[in-house]
């Protein structure tokens, strides 16, 4: 009780019982019964970690820069030469992602993706949400024909969290047609996809959609039947990717398309799309003007030590 009442009249987060506690503790050490006054000790520090909060200075640089330096510093194979220039990428998409003054938004984290190689600097800080072409109908020569077709900004955008695969044994949006099953799996789980394919469709073209994004595989075959219609598709965009579009898009994903539903929230639109090499591979970048959206590209010799970079990147910036 009196550790509690300190905390909160002091209001210094804890540091000087944090500091009384370190004390204690060696004088524990060299009572008859330490045990009792280790558990009391780490209930008092467990109070004082709870209560603990240390308030970042927004309005200086310089607090951020070494916060990031210190991060990149330890173990991240991050060379000596990279880490200041490397640092202030950081904090520049921090701040880029902070919203304005009289926003109720929360504060963006910065997107970090890993390149191959290639990358001359062995990073590039770009605006936007970027989706690396890795193979399939949609590349890089289909999304500059997109483009060459549809020159009107901005672009409607549907995204979903549905599995549009043929060879699914079980799908929700069957249920409603499983009358039509007559006795061969197959041809159900056809007919089931087919008619679910051009739902979608019907409803992209109902609601000029051009920009159709999934978190989930889509079958090549409805990809190409999207490009047929002048939709751009993008799949397996992962749980990443879609908060990113959602936080960009201002959007929530849609997790049916079954008759009646209202997926009115999962509609928006970017204001720019074009296609960007990094490294080894083509990638699709989606902007909105009004929404800034920093994604840290970087370049890593190793899966291990890109993915190290990436975790502690990450963790420093939300």
């Amino acid at each position: 009780m009196a550790a509690k009442g300190f905390l909160e009249d002091v209001g210094d987060g804890g540091t000087v019982l944090t500091s009384l506690i370190c004390d204690l503790t060696a004088l524990s050490a060299q009572t008859r019964r330490p045990g009792e006054s280790t558990d009391l000790l780490r209930e008092v520090m467990e109070l004082c970690l709870a209560k603990y909060e240390h308030t970042l200075d927004l309005s200086s640089s310089c607090e951020m820069l070494a916060l990031a330096k210190s991060v990149l510093s330890s173990k991240c194979h991050v060379t000596k030469s990279n880490v200041e220039p490397l640092a202030l990428a950081v904090v520049r998409g921090f701040l880029e992602s902070m919203p304005s003054s009289n926003s109720q938004e929360s504060v963006r984290p910065l997107k970090v993706k890993l390149v191959t190689h290639g990358l001359s600097r062995g990073f590039t800080l770009e605006d936007g949400f970027l989706h690396c072409l890795s193979g399939g109908p949609t590349d890089a020569d289909a999304v500059k024909k997109f483009l060459s077709f549809h020159d009107r900004r901005p672009f409607k955008t549907l995204i979903l969290n549905v599995q549009l695969r043929e060879e699914l044994k079980e799908m929700e949006e069957m249920v409603d047609i499983v009358g039509e099953y007559d006795g061969s799996l197959r041809p159900h789980k056809k007919i089931a996809s087919e008619t679910h394919f051009q739902r979608i469709l019907s409803h992209c073209s109902t609601h000029n959609i051009k920009i159709l994004l999934n978190q989930k595989v889509v079958e090549e075959h409805f990809v190409r039947m999207c490009q047929k219609n002048g939709i751009l598709c993008l799949d397996r965009l992962g749980n990443e990717g879609v908060d990113s579009l959602c936080s960009l898009t201002q959007t929530v994903p849609a997790a049916s398309m079954n008759c009646g539903a209202d997926i009115s929230a999962s509609h928006g639109c970017v204001d720019e799309v074009t296609v960007k090499r990094f490294g080894e591979k083509d990638y699709v970048q989606l902007r909105k003007g009004s929404v800034p959206a920093p994604t840290l590209m970087i370049g890593h010799y190793t899966e291990e030590s890109g993915q190290d970079l990436k975790v502690r990147l990450k963790c420093g910036t939300e």
